[in-house]
């Protein structure tokens, strides 16, 4: 299966300007017409870019992986299109472009995540409510400013929307907007991760003669009292529990309050792993019970921490002597005094 970073030699979590920059260099590199193209490699080139460069097919992709992403086989592109919009080839016309998206971060907590609701958000909005307008002067009404790449030998246009107009190509003053708020709902879908993009389509603000921007909700966890999502797997969550040396060598059962709200117990039997390994926490997983997302399952994690006695307390270095002679009411002095220490 053909990762489409891989093919751009890129890394996950790459920048839109890394991804064009990458698309570029490779592009003209192995374009057909050039010595030494390769016509395959231009095919996975341009599949690749065609994925990571739309933001709702890159979701996809990030969450899914190459084969849960549908409809991506044939790539229905024109390609000369697409190198006219970053090089500047070919003698196409000015082409209405999408405004670029009016961006949130978007804070949920854990337990919003881990069962999926829909969450109110306030957002502020612009609105038009002039008339006319004027040709914009930076790109002089064409919508598109363009700039030329050296590259080599080899001299490249890239045609990008105007910074100023956003593409329309007529500029309006401040006075033709008003500001205002609105309420907007999100989906959270059950399990997102941290970082992930939801997009509600033509909900920001008004842009004449375009309609109105997406707006991108960058997805970020509130912090937890008790539980974090683990390092390793993003649908694990993890929450360290101290325990006694007491606890470690002779078990115990506890009760923890899991994230949606259920009473969990734990109990560890005397003489496991947790006696072996007190200078490093311990670690027992709870499979499924962690984040749900696409069809998988993450866990709970409970890191142990084992808190050592002080070494001055009376009788512990005798009831912690491997001689077989101990007296038996020290052992117990011993074990009553750690109990009560807990």
């Amino acid at each position: 299966m053909v990762d489409y970073y891989q093919v751009l030699g890129l890394d996950r979590g790459a920048s839109e300007d890394e991804i064009k920059r990458a698309f570029k260099k490779k592009a003209l590199i192995h374009h057909p017409d050039k010595k030494g193209g390769d016509a395959e490699v231009f095919k996975q080139l341009n599949e690749a870019y065609a994925v990571l460069s739309d933001p709702n097919k890159k979701q996809m992709y990030d969450q899914f992986g190459t084969t849960d992403v549908p409809d991506l086989g044939g790539m229905p592109m024109d390609v000369e299109n697409l190198f006219e919009s970053l090089f500047g080839m070919g003698g196409g016309g000015r082409r209405s472009r999408k405004p670029p998206p009016k961006r949130y971060e978007l804070p949920v907590t854990l337990e919003e995540v881990y069962t999926g609701k829909t969450i109110l958000f306030r957002i502020g909005r612009r609105i038009y409510k002039g008339s006319g307008g004027r040709s914009c002067p930076q790109c002089r009404g064409t919508g598109q400013v363009v700039q030329q790449v050296s590259m080599g030998f080899m001299t490249t246009q890239t045609v990008s929307p105007c910074s100023r107009c956003g593409g329309a190509g007529i500029s309006y003053n401040e006075s033709d907007f008003r500001e205002t708020e609105a309420e907007v709902s999100i989906p959270i879908p059950r399990g997102v991760p941290e970082g992930n993009h939801l997009i509600l389509p033509e909900e920001g603000d008004e842009i004449p003669g375009k309609g109105r921007n997406d707006i991108v909700f960058t997805v970020v966890y509130r912090p937890h009292d008790v539980w974090r999502v683990s390092d390793d797997n993003p649908l694990d969550l993890e929450t360290t529990l101290r325990v006694s040396l007491y606890e470690a060598l002779y078990g115990f059962r506890r009760r923890l309050r899991h994230i949606n709200g259920e009473e969990v117990e734990v109990g560890v039997p005397p003489r496991t792993a947790l006696c072996s390994e007190v200078s490093r926490p311990v670690i027992k997983t709870l499979e499924g019970e962690g984040f749900h997302f696409g069809g998988h399952k993450g866990s709970l994690r409970l890191l142990f921490a084992i808190e050592l006695p002080d070494p001055a307390t009376p009788g512990l270095r005798l009831a912690l002597s491997p001689s077989t002679e101990k007296p038996t009411e020290e052992v117990d002095g011993f074990r009553r005094f750690i109990d009560a220490s807990r």
